[in-house]
This record gives structure tokens, sequence and C-alpha cells, in this order.
């Protein structure tokens, strides 16, 4: 069985192009598998951009592509699609949410499916077939840029994609490269743009692991330090200084223990605290005072790392001034940080009165959870009611009218906003996780394919509603059956779904690995 593919992305590479519907054979022994893969493959402009290279770049992943020549394809296809995706990077978010019944906050969304995430992916599997269209496509990503987003500001840009594809783009230097400096001039150049704290934090560990000539190394260090020393962020992407600083005072300790001097470094580092935590602060900032423990006294991050600057100076015996409390103290108040909270404890609220629900569907009566407290699992979690306890009509009823009311929540918003969607999707995912197998389990997950359907989010951000609902939804692990699963979830007619099904149903029916 041959698959015919065309040629997707010229830009991107440096060969002769190849020519449209070129024919390539599959090394894999079933010819029905050479059939599917050839399916989904045809399908991907039916599905979003960044849906459609995360399931291009997951069948080069997961093993199902073993010719280079069209794995090569499939990878430039993907970087083709990357730049269409909803959003360029990860972000942090403001949104508080409740996740399988303990509360949590969204530090980070979407992992795989921005654009800098799925440009990551092409350059890890790219490394393994050219060294140097590897180093191509990483000049190609865009680098982090500057931003201060205000005490108000929702969301705030993270770049870990960027320095991991970085970090493995650095690995593709043979040890000759290393010796002319060609490695060392290459990370040079990417640390020309720092533009938050993780930035620096993941750039030191790339210079740390490096493995660079000593003199190459220092070179390094001095360039991240003068960056460093000049640097200023919104209070948005300063509230947790103890990353930075830990890092930084780490490696501090290293150099003089290699015989070398910190005094640059430490330099640097004390002229970034002292310009940020002195300078006008948002309101719920984390120079904020907090207590670490019962009949401790009050302190705060930026004390802390004050703290343990000044000592680690001292350990050192440098003659770099040590940080007074003054220094510190913000100049003054920018505004309120605004978080969206679904954590209310209002009994008259939706959200409230579902959780609640939830956790009445999964313990019981205070009767039943008596019943099971003698079986009492690791970590002193309190059971949950038994498959049999949840086989009962009673138990089913209830089940039901929970499900009537995750239906109507959606009806009385109008709408499906961000935190609505993600957290109707945790309590479908629970209840299904709860329903035995059987007509409840299977009205509930119609209900879900529905909810998922015909969700907003669908059109306005397809990541999300992919990451937080399908992929979730498939990759279930409560259910015995995983064929009729599968055939039940594509039968909603979603052309996005059937591909992220058909991929599930490969990975379910691929073949042993031949014994070695």
């Amino acid at each position: 069985m041959c698959l015919a593919f065309p040629q997707i992305l010229t830009a991107s590479v440096a060969q002769p192009p190849i020519q449209p519907r070129e024919t390539v054979a599959f090394r894999e022994p079933q010819q029905s598998r050479n059939i599917q893969i050839q399916s989904i493959v045809d399908d991907i402009p039916a599905a979003p951009p960044e849906l459609g290279a995360d399931i291009l770049l997951k069948l080069v992943e997961g093993g199902e592509i073993t010719d280079p020549k069209l794995k090569r394809q499939l990878l430039d296809q993907a970087w083709d699609l990357a730049p269409k995706a909803r959003f360029a990077t990860e972000f942090g978010s403001s949104l508080s949410v409740m996740v399988e019944s303990e509360p949590g906050s969204l530090s980070s969304s979407l992992p795989g499916l921005t654009t800098a995430a799925l440009q990551s992916r092409v350059i890890s599997q790219m490394a393994q077939i050219d060294s140097t269209l590897t180093r191509e496509l990483f000049q190609k990503m865009k680098p982090p840029e500057a931003s201060f987003p205000s005490c108000t500001a929702s969301q705030f840009p993270f770049h870990s994609s960027y320095f991991k594809a970085l970090g493995t783009t650095l690995e593709t230097f043979s040890e000759e490269e290393v010796k002319r400096g060609e490695k060392t001039r290459f990370l040079s150049n990417a640390l020309r743009t720092l533009t938050n704290q993780e930035d620096f934090r993941l750039s030191l560990e790339l210079i740390r692991d490096g493995k660079f000539p000593d003199k190459d190394y220092a070179q390094l260090l001095d360039q991240w330090s003068g960056v460093l020393s000049a640097a200023h962020f919104s209070d948005r992407q300063f509230s947790i200084v103890s990353w930075l600083f830990k890092e930084t005072l780490r490696e501090a300790e290293g150099e003089r223990a290699k015989g070398s001097s910190a005094e640059n470094l430490l330099r640097a580092l004390r002229s970034y605290f002292v310009r940020h935590a002195g300078a006008v602060r948002c309101e719920d900032g984390s120079w904020r005072p907090s207590s670490p423990g019962p009949g401790l006294p009050l302190t705060s991050n930026e004390e802390n790392a004050r703290v343990s600057f000044n000592s680690t100076v001292a350990e050192l015996g440098l003659n770099i001034p040590p940080i007074q409390p003054e220094e510190i103290e913000p100049k003054g108040v920018a505004g309120r940080a605004i978080v969206v909270n679904y954590l209310t404890v209002d009994p008259t609220d939706k959200v409230w009165e579902l959780m609640n629900s939830a956790k009445h569907l999964r313990f019981g009566t205070p009767e039943q959870q008596a019943l099971n407290e003698k079986n009492r699992g690791p970590g002193n979690v309190a059971p949950a009611l038994t498959l049999e306890q949840r086989s009962t009509p009673a138990w089913s009823a209830e089940a039901l009218q929970y499900l009537t009311q995750l239906e109507a929540w959606t009806r009385e918003l109008g709408q499906e906003d961000r935190g609505v969607y993600i957290l109707k999707a945790e309590f479908y995912g629970g209840l299904l996780e709860l329903a035995p197998e059987g007509k409840l389990h299977d009205t509930v997950l119609k209900s879900y394919i529905n909810f998922l359907v015909s969700s907003p989010l669908r059109r306005e951000s397809p990541p999300e509603w992919a990451w937080w609902g399908i992929v979730k939804l498939i990759n279930s692990s409560t259910v015995s059956d995983k064929h009729r699963w599968l055939d039940e979830i594509e039968a909603a007619g979603d052309q996005t779904i059937s591909l992220y099904t058909r991929l599930a149903r490969l990975a379910l029916d691929r073949p042993p690995a031949a014994p070695r």
C-alpha cells in the first residue's frame, strides 16, 4: 500500500521541492493501518489549524510513520499550520476553578497547542532527522517579546516552548562544533531577548546544563548577568521571586566552588531585585505579608529573598552592599488584580450547587460514608462509593437529576464562556467516571458530546475546546470496551472529533513490537 501526499511547505526547508502527490511507501506491515493513516492525513484540512498540526505530530511522535521522507513531509505540514494557531504562546491566567473537587488555578494552558509549542514539537522530531534544518527552523521561531501586563490583565505570556526548542537545538551541535564556539554563538544570539522571570530562569538552566568550555561558559554567564541587571517586568510577571532567586544564588555558589568570581552575577541580581521590588506594585502583589505557619511572624516572598541574598553575599565574602528593607518597600499601588473566581461558597451559586451534588454522588450519604470509612485509601483519602453502591436505582435517579442540572446550567447562562466550559467538562468527566457502564453511562456520554459539539468555544478557541473536552473524553480510563467507546464518540458527526477518535484507534490497534 502506498500513500500520496502533496508538498505542503517549501519555504521552510532548504531542499529541492517535492512534486505534488509524490508516492511514498510506508513500512508498516498491515495494509489496513496504511489506509487509516492516509484517511487521517487527507482529512486534516477539516480541523482547526492547531488541531490538525497536533494530529500530524501525534502520528510522527507515536511512531506511526517510519519512512524518513514521509515523516519530514508531515513535519513540514505541521510547521506550516502552526502560525495559524489561535494562541501564539502559552499563558498564565487569573482564572480559578475547581478541579476534581479541589481548588486550583490555571497557571498555564494549552500544552502543545500554541504556535510556539507546535513549532517546538516539530523541532524535537526534526532533530532526529537533520541537525542543520533543525537550527534553521529554530531561527524562524518568533523570539519572546517584552510585554507589561497591567495589574488587571487576565493573561500573561510564558515562553517555555521557545526555550525547550532552544534546548533541543543546542543538542544538535557536535563536539567539534562546540570546540569551535558555534554552539556558544548560537545560544548567545538567543539570550539577547529575555522578557520575564521565567525566561531568565530557563535560559540560565541552558547555560548551566549546556556543557560549554569554561571560557565560553563564563562569557555566556556574563552576558546573562548584564541583561538581568537592566531587567524590569510588570508585577504580574514578578509575583514569584523565589524561582529566579533560588536558581541565581545556586549558580553563584557553584561559581565560587569552581574558584570563579560570582560578583558580577550577584550585583546583577541585586540591581534587578531592588529596581522592581521598590517600584509601584499591584495591590495584591507578592509583597503583601503572609504567615509561613502558626506562631511564626509575618513575612513575604520579597523579604525572604532579601534575607537569602544578604546571607549568600556574606558567606561568599563579596564586597556587595546588603539589601536594606527600605530598598524593597513598594513606592505605591497601581491597582488590584482581577481574578475570575469560581470557588464561591455561596449556597445559591450554580457552581457551588453542582459541586455539592457531585460530591454527594461520589461519597454518598453520611451513613454510606461511615460504612466506607474503614476502607480509607492511601494518603488518607476519603473512600468513594463502591461500584455496587453506585448501581442502585436510587443512585441512578440522583445521577440523572444531576445531569439535568448540568444541562440546564448552560441554558441559564445563555453562552459558554471559558470558565464555564472548563468547569462543565470537568463535571461531565467526573460523572462519566462514576456512572456504571450501561444505559446511564450512555446517556451521560451523549449529553456530554452534545455539549462539546454545540459549545461556542469550538469556534472561538479550538485548542481550549479540544484540550479540556475532546482529549480528556477520548482518553477516559473508565470504560472496558474502548472500540465501542470511540465509535460512540465519533457518531457525533464532528469532523475534528472524528480525527481524534481515529488517531486513538491507531494507538489502540498498534501491533505488538517485534522482539529484539
